[in-house]
Formats: C-alpha cells, structure tokens, sequence
C-alpha cells in the first residue's frame, strides 16, 4: 500500500474513532473539527489544482474535452462549499435534513441528525471522494487516459483487497462497532441479516434481472453514439474488464469483493441516514469508468434496484444481487467465449 494510501486511512480512521468517542463522551470535539478542516483544505487545494489543470493543461495530449473539465471544476467546487457549509454552518445541516426529509417516501424517512458529527463526518468524506476522484479523472486525462493507465499498470487482487478493507472498515467504524454498537447491533444497524433461502433466490433474480436490463440499454445507447467516441467512453470499463476477465475465479472474486463492500457502504451505512437519492448519487460519481457516457443512467438505474432491495427487503439481499449482476458478465465470457 502506498504511504499515502496509507496515511490517508489512518487519518480517516482517526477522524472517525474520535468521532464515535465524541457521541459517547462529549469530548474532543475541538480535535475532530481541526481534522474536518485539514480536509477541508485538502478539498480546495484539489480544487484549485484541478482547475490549473483545465486551464493550463501540460500536456494538450491528455486534456479532457472543455466542457467536461469545466464540469470536474464546477462539481468539486460546489463539494467543497458544501463541506465548508457543512462543517461550519448549524443552519445548512438543518436545510439538508429538511430536503432530506421533503424529498424521502412517506413509508421510509431518513435518519440524518443535523447535530450528529458523524453524520456530517460521513458527508465531508463522501464530497472528499468526489473531489480527489474527479481530480484523479482530470489528471488523467479522461476516461482515455483512465484506459491508458489501467493498461500500463494493470490493478491488481491486492488492489482489489485493499478496496475492500478499507470500504468495509470505513463502514463498521462509522456506524460505531465496539464503540457505540456491540456486533448485533452492529449488524442490525446495516441491515446483515443472516441470509435466508428467499433473500437468496430474490437477490438472485434481481442481479439477473437487473443485468438482463442493462443489454438493451446498452444495445440502445451504442446505437445512438458515433463510433470513435463509443470506443473512448468504453475504454477504461474494458481495461478493468480485461484486467480481471482472463480468469473466471479471478473476476468471480472481483466480483464478490466489490459486491459486498459496496453495499455494505453505501446501501448498509449511509442509505438510512441520508437516503436512496443522494446516496444513489454518491455511488454513481464515484464510478469513474462511467463519467461523462450514458452509462452513467445504467448505474444509476442498477443503484436504485439496489436501493429497493435494501429498503423493502434488507443489505444481504442487495450484497446477493451486487454479486449476481458484476459475475454475470464473466461467467459469460468465461463460459461462452466472444461473448
């Protein structure tokens, strides 16, 4: 793991160990918020390198079309005054639990507490990741330039462990386990249920129904895009693909680690606070193999059925069906070659 990596992680799980010991306690509060600013800062110097990144690119070769670099700016910007807002103004935390509140299903209301630091603690991560993810796109030089790298520098299972870990860690930690919530509740509070035989058959038939949804929607939308530009927006989903496509255990076990981190994440941890619309938000800006195509819809679509899953039924099924829908696609090819 790189000491960035590194460093960052640890940070993170300072930021939100002492967060849980601040709703126990009341103590350290002062501490908590000198680290929300030090990530805070981290935000608009992203920014702000993002932006001379657009502007001045050094090399045209990689530059990401202007409106595109213009949106990038435009989002991490807005993320970034949202988290300063967040973090420093009592009054935006209470308009975002009012939006959150007008605009749930009237069966399901968000639990987002606008006097809870680790509620806002999880915001000023979840725009901290769209800020240094829409950098790293930039910098990159696009969804080509995601291609180029992932092709020069192909990921890795260890990549894919180190995901998972940190993903699944940042989830049990901001929920409070052996903090705030013994291991039961811990587990009730992310919607784990120990599985049954009909959230294996229904998580079963949603990722294959979600799946099947998709071919179409994809057949559609290559129709309607010119070619050249069909190979640039696909190009960075195709290298992951066939970084991890060669063996079918290998992109079986992709495909569970992300199923199940994912979910537990987004669908366990921050769907009940800050419910299905932004957290559908969140998952989707944070795919960056999908910015900027209409694939983006797709993904919306499959987070929402994901969403469904876990408000009506509970997280296990939404991890079942996670799974089913990302090894469709190598059972196929490893079965049925050129498919």
């Amino acid at each position: 793991m790189p000491v960035e990596t590194l460093f960052g992680v640890l940070y993170i799980g300072i930021l939100l160990y002492l967060t849980n010991v601040h709703l126990v306690t009341q103590r350290w509060l002062p501490v908590i918020l000198a680290l929300m600013n030090g990530l805070l800062s981290l935000m608009v110097l992203l920014t702000l390198m993002l932006g001379h990144t657009v502007l001045a690119p050094t090399d045209p070769a990689r530059a990401i079309p202007p409106a595109a670099g213009l949106l990038c700016v435009t989002v991490a910007a807005l993320a970034t005054l949202a988290a300063g807002l967040l973090v420093h103004m009592p009054a935006a935390r209470q308009a975002l639990a009012q939006v959150l509140t007008r605009h749930s299903g009237p069966a399901v209301r968000p639990l987002y507490n606008p006097d809870s630091w680790m509620h806002t603690a999880a915001l000023l991560l979840a725009l901290l990741a769209i800020v240094y993810y829409g950098t790293l796109f930039v910098v990159s030089g696009g969804l080509a330039g995601l291609a180029r790298a992932l092709e020069a520098a192909p990921p890795s299972l260890m990549g894919v462990l180190v995901d998972f870990t940190t993903s699944s860690l940042v989830a049990l930690l901001g929920v409070g386990l052996f903090l705030r919530r013994d291991v039961p509740a811990t587990l009730q509070r992310l919607g784990l249920d120990a599985p049954t035989r009909y959230d294996w058959l229904t998580g079963a038939a949603a990722g294959a129904g979600l799946f099947l949804m998709t071919v179409p929607l994809s057949l559609l939308i290559s129709s309607l895009t010119p070619p050249e530009v069909r190979v640039q927006q696909n190009a960075a989903a195709d290298a992951l693909f066939t970084a991890f496509g060669g063996s079918l255990l290998t992109g079986l076990l992709v495909a569970l680690a992300y199923g199940i981190s994912e979910e537990i994440l987004y669908r366990g941890a921050l769907q009940p606070v800050f419910g299905i619309g932004l957290t559908t938000l969140l998952f989707v800006l944070l795919h960056l193999q999908y910015l900027f195509t209409p694939s983006m819809l797709i993904l919306a679509g499959v987070a929402l059925g994901l969403a469904w899953l876990r408000r009506n039924h509970n997280t296990t099924t939404a991890i079942v069906a996670h799974v089913v829908y990302n090894a469709l696609p190598f059972l196929l090819v490893g079965l049925l070659p050129g498919s």
